[in-house]
Formats: structure tokens, C-alpha cells, sequence
């Protein structure tokens, strides 16, 4: 390995293991082998480019955010999704099915057109606020009732207890590339994303009783937020009615954007309608592409 790999490798490591919930579900001298410095400096050029891939994202750069002198709102989003992370391993480690909804971050981490990343990121996050109210998260990846005869039943992306209520099966859709320009292209774009899975996933199902959400999280750019500044109805909920379905289904949607905490460091959070008041309108570069 060429000493600055190295290097780089032992400095990416002494960060991971800041997070040893997180650390603790990859090799001990994690991301040697796995990522190299021209790699991350490739994809640091990729997505600084106007015409790149600024959607880009995977453990090893994000290691290299929190780490990187250069700039603040990067190290600070760096470092929060490494807590979002670490936190999500603390608490739904043992739950049943974690392993196979955590295994992305092990497989496809270069992956151009569709980084894996992203799902798991927007999973920890909706288990993280999940459990932070009146639910229970249940399992990862719960086989779906009413499959079809000879075929592999479809998996929901969590199954969640509230007291005194069924089991819910959910669904989460990460849209971190959203392409709307105004606020009724992004109700209209949210709707198709949450009615595509529905169609997908949950058709069949529904038709025997089972309740159902679909969670979309976007990643909205600096323009985009501001838009959803000006219409936060855009991040209401859908009903059944709304998304052309009959059934126990609704949609709910949540922006994943930037805020200050109290040290006055960029953060990610999950913004739903009611919180976006307080969202930064200026998104940290390294990550919104705008």
C-alpha cells in the first residue's frame, strides 16, 4: 500500500473509532483496503464539478469530511452523520433484521448512479425519530403478507409498534437528487415517489387490511430549501384519497437539510413541515451540489 494510503487510512480510522458503536460493524483497520487517497481526492473533484456527481456520498468520504481542515460546515455535517450512525447502530443493532439494512455501507460504495449510502442514511435517520416518539421499531426488512404464490414475498423496510395499535409496515424513499423548480413541481415530485412505492411494494397487501407508510426524505439544494421556506404545505401529508389508493396508507414527507446547534455547527436534521421555520437556508456546499 503506498505510505500516504497509509496515512490516510490510519487518520479515517482514528476518526471511526471516535463512533465505536459504528466502528464496531466493520474491520478493525476500517477503510484500509477499501478506500484510497486518490479515490476520495477523485470523488472530491467528481462532485465539486458543476457537470459531476455532487450526490456522491459513502462512509470512507464521509470519514474524510469530518476529518478534513478545510472546511467547517463540511466537518460539522461530517461529524453529524457519523453520530446519526453511531446511534443508529447503539440502538437497533439487535434488532432483528439490522444487519441485512446495514449491509450497503459494506457493499457498492463506489457506486456512481445510485450511491446505497443515502438509503441507509435516510433509514437511520426515520428509526432514529421513530423511536424518539410512540413507536417501536420491530424489525428490518419484514416479508410483506399476501405475496404471490411462487414468488419471493417483498420485504417492508421496517415494521413498527404503536401501544395499542396493529403493526405498521413502512417503507423509506431517499430522493437525495430532487429536480423541482417550483413548490407545486415538488408536491407533484414527492407524490409520484411515495405512489410509485406504494404501487410497488405495497399494492397487494393492502388489499388484506395491513397498515402502511412511505416516508420520503429528500435532500433538497440551497434553492430548493428556500422554496420549502416559502411552502411548507409542500411536506404535508398524503392520504390514501391524494395518492389515487384505497387502503390503510399514508405518506408523509421530510426535508434532510442543515440547522445550527447550539455551538453554532452545521448539522443534519430531518425537517418535517411544522420544523422547517428553523431549517439554514444556505445548505453547506460540500453536500447540497448547488
Amino acid at each position: 500500500m503506498d505510505p500516504t494510503d497509509q496515512d490516510a487510512s490510519a487518520d479515517l480510522n482514528a476518526r471511526l473509532l471516535q463512533h465505536p458503536n459504528l466502528a464496531r460493524n466493520f474491520d478493525r483497520d476500517y477503510p484500509s483496503g477499501v478506500a484510497t487517497s486518490a479515490q476520495l481526492r477523485a470523488m472530491e473533484k467528481d462532485r465539486e464539478k458543476q457537470t459531476g456527481h455532487s450526490h456522491l456520498l459513502n462512509l470512507p468520504y464521509v470519514l474524510y469530511m469530518a476529518s478534513h481542515p478545510g472546511s467547517p460546515d463540511a466537518n460539522g455535517i461530517g461529524r453529524s452523520i457519523l453520530i446519526t450512525l453511531d446511534h443508529f447502530c447503539e440502538r437497533f443493532s439487535l434488532v432483528p433484521g439490522f444487519r441485512g439494512a446495514f449491509s450497503p455501507l459494506h457493499h457498492g460504495i463506489w457506486k456512481h448512479h445510485d450511491p446505497e449510502f443515502w438509503s441507509v442514511l435516510a433509514l437511520a435517520y426515520v428509526s432514529i425519530l421513530l423511536d424518539r416518539g410512540a413507536y417501536v421499531v420491530k424489525q428490518f426488512g419484514k416479508p410483506l403478507p399476501c405475496g404471490v404464490r411462487g414468488q419471493k414475498p417483498k420485504d417492508a423496510d421496517l415494521l413498527v409498534g404503536e401501544s395499542g395499535r396493529a403493526d405498521i409496515y413502512l417503507d423509506v424513499v431517499m430522493k437525495h437528487r430532487p429536480r423541482f423548480k417550483t413548490a407545486d413541481e415538488a408536491r407533484h415530485e414527492l407524490i409520484t415517489h411515495a405512489d410509485e412505492k406504494v404501487g410497488a411494494k405495497f399494492s397487494s397487501a393492502l388489499a388484506s387490511g395491513i397498515a402502511a407508510f412511505v416516508i420520503v426524505v429528500c435532500v433538497p439544494s440551497e434553492t430548493q430549501v428556500n422554496i420549502l421556506l416559502g411552502a411548507p404545505e409542500v411536506l404535508a401529508p398524503s392520504t390514501a384519497h391524494e395518492l389515487g389508493r384505497t387502503g390503510k396508507v399514508t405518506a408523509c414527507y421530510y426535508a434532510l437539510a442543515g440547522s445550527r446547534d447550539a455551538n453554532n455547527e452545521l448539522i443534519w436534521k430531518l425537517f418535517s413541515r411544522d420544523e422547517l421555520p428553523s431549517v439554514q437556508s444556505r445548505i453547506a456546499d460540500s453536500l447540497s451540489g448547488s
